[in-house]
């Protein structure tokens, strides 16, 4: 072979082997060729995790894999950075999409993917119920069911589905009067903290009486609480179940009060010219008749103002305090005031709202109004997709038909109630919001129980409990 020809040769095989070295090279680092644009490209990763497992994985409308039968993930690598669209399915289930984009040198997540079942079965757990209240630990169900004498109170244990009568119209209307009064309504049942006791709240055409039972004993009689009568914001003392707060109204000016209520002691006085006030913990946060926010020690009887400046009140309108993760945001009607700790001034989060919850975690809060919700981060949230700033807030749904009740399902879920629609929606706000019909039921009222995650449905008057939600 003629030696130039060699020598092409040699340097031929020497340019391909480096550009298969390049190559291989580029290829082990992540590099691609992007045909859409010509050139080459780090790519990136996605990275997705589902409940439940082995849940199918369609990546812009093609089939790629199901996700591990053990955790629920599946890795995607090597892909060019552009959006792709992600389709989640199941038999059984209601699918889940979302158009997330995919960057160089970056895996994209989705970690908290829930698919929820989409012809989810209820049973009938009892009926002639016109209201019901879960207990603190979930553990028990307050229901007020309606009979032909009237109304009565029965307690239902979730443990093993039995049902124990407590008290009746009648009962409470031979205690405090010989006399029957025409009308005796239950408008509220209070919980201790422990669960241990209830307090029903009740409106005659006179005055508002309030009654408690103590559950740790079924013999127990119901005790009247005469000095609580036409009072109003009763609570226990989260220190002390033994105790009582409340506001009442002396020489026209409303006064905050503790009591123990076995005792047949005078009420001791702990503020003047309360507008408003929750316990917490510890201590005592309450709203002067002047604007100014306080905060009592319980432990120390120490007092301390929370506020440089006054807040303007308006005649008429209607005060609530919500201390959430150690901060203190007011309500004044439907308008949302958080505490900022540094200028110690009230600052507005929100101008429509009149339902607050707090997720699991306590790190967001749902702020919702009869149409819209929304969600307010109270930390920073940089451990997961997409991150979250402290104070940053996200608007989710907007729906025709009111909002009423609603329920975080986890940290990253809530289910609420519009017309006669059950509704799940996620808060992951990249691309759309996943948003499903869960159930329908006729003016349904609910409550999510989050220790075995199942949902319970009170509609026209018989109320149901759903099989687990996920």
């Amino acid at each position: 072979m003629d030696e130039r020809i060699k020598r092409i040769i040699i340097l031929i095989f020497s340019i391909l082997f480096c550009v298969g070295c390049t190559l291989a090279i580029l290829y082990s680092q992540g590099y691609r060729f992007d045909f859409r644009n010509k050139k080459f490209i780090k790519t990136g990763g996605l990275f997705l995790k589902t409940t439940p497992r082995q849940s199918e994985v369609y990546l812009d409308g093609k089939f790629k894999k199901k996700t591990n039968i053990l955790f629920g993930e599946v890795f995607f690598n090597n892909l060019i950075p552009r959006k792709y669209k992600i389709t989640i399915q199941k038999e059984g289930y209601f699918p889940w999409e979302k158009s997330l984009e995919v960057k160089s040198g970056v895996v994209t997540e989705a970690k908290k993917i829930i698919l929820f079942p989409k012809n989810l079965e209820f049973l009938a757990l009892d009926s002639k119920i016109k209201e019901f209240t879960f207990s603190p630990d979930t553990k028990k169900i307050a229901l007020q069911k309606i009979n032909k004498m009237g109304w009565e109170v029965s307690l239902f244990y979730l443990r093993d589905n039995s049902c124990q009568k407590l008290v009746t119209e009648s009962d409470l209307k031979k205690i405090i009067s010989k006399k029957y009064p025409s009308e005796l309504k239950l408008s509220k049942i209070i919980w201790s903290p422990d669960s241990t006791k209830i307090i029903l709240q009740l409106n005659t055409k006179q005055k508002t009486k309030y009654f408690l039972k103590d559950l740790s004993n079924p013999d127990n009689e119901v005790i009247y609480l005469p000095h609580l009568d036409n009072t109003r914001e009763v609570f226990f003392n989260p220190a002390n179940n033994q105790e009582l707060f409340f506001i009442k109204t002396i020489n026209n000016t409303p006064t905050l009060f503790k009591t123990k209520y076995q005792e047949n002691n005078l009420p001791e006085l702990i503020a003047t010219s309360t507008v408003t006030y929750t316990p917490f913990s510890k201590n005592i946060y309450y709203l002067d008749k002047r604007g100014l926010l306080y905060k009592i020690d319980l432990t120390k009887d120490r007092r301390e103002t929370l506020t440089n400046f006054a807040f303007s009140l308006n005649t008429g309108s209607k005060y609530k305090i919500d201390i959430i993760h150690n901060e203190l945001f007011l309500r004044e009607d439907d308008v949302l005031y958080r505490l900022n700790p540094d200028s110690r001034e009230l600052e507005k989060i929100s101008g429509a709202v009149n339902k607050l919850k707090t997720s699991p975690d306590s790190k967001k809060l749902m702020i919702a109004n009869d149409s819209e919700i929304q969600i307010f981060f109270l930390e920073d949230i940089l451990s997961q997709q997409p991150e979250r700033k402290k104070q940053e807030k996200v608007f989710l749904a907007r729906f025709s038909q009111k909002i009423n009740d609603i329920f975080w399902l986890n940290n990253d879920y809530l289910i609420f109630t519009t017309s006669d629609k059950i509704k799940i929606s996620e808060i992951d706000d990249r691309d759309s919001i996943n948003i499903i019909n869960i159930a329908k039921f006729e003016n349904p009222k609910i409550f999510f129980n989050r220790t075995n995650k199942k949902l319970y449905v009170l509609s026209n008057g018989t109320l149901y409990v759903s099989e687990t939600l996920f």
